[in-house]
């Protein structure tokens, strides 16, 4: 008995890649995520997180003898976080299954970790001005 040729049809979702023309183009990036509130999230970190850099070195660096290692932990604090977002946002545009992976884990937790940061910042200051 004789077989033809077997067909294979891959019927994708069409979100993957860059569309140019009649065809996609690198199909191995998932550009979506930039479209969905979590992608919009992560850059406006990174452009924020550049902003913060930027403005620390252009400014800042005059007076890091002034200000001692405060100006030392913030641009590194800033650099750290500016390449943790690139280096997440880069994983989300290359893997869709890396975001459902990452999305639960302990990067998430920074929204609650920051409330906390700032109330202890506010406690403090209220203790250093002299509300106790």
């Amino acid at each position: 008995m004789l077989r033809g040729p077997t067909v294979v049809t891959v019927h994708g979702t069409g979100t993957k890649g860059i569309s140019c023309c009649c065809c996609t183009c690198c199909s191995c990036l998932n550009l979506q995520i930039l479209k969905t509130e979590p992608g919009i999230v992560k850059l406006a970190e990174l452009l924020l997180g550049f902003f913060c850099q930027s403005l620390a070195l252009n400014f800042g660096a005059q007076y890091s003898s002034t200000i001692g290692v405060s100006f030392q932990s913030f641009i590194t604090t800033a650099s750290w976080c500016l390449m943790t977002t690139f280096l997440l946002l880069l994983c989300y545009v290359f893997s869709q299954k890396s975001y459902g992976m990452l999305k639960s884990s302990l990067f998430m937790m920074g929204s609650v970790l920051g409330i906390l940061y700032a109330y202890d910042a506010y406690k403090s200051y209220k203790y250093f001005k002299g509300h106790r």
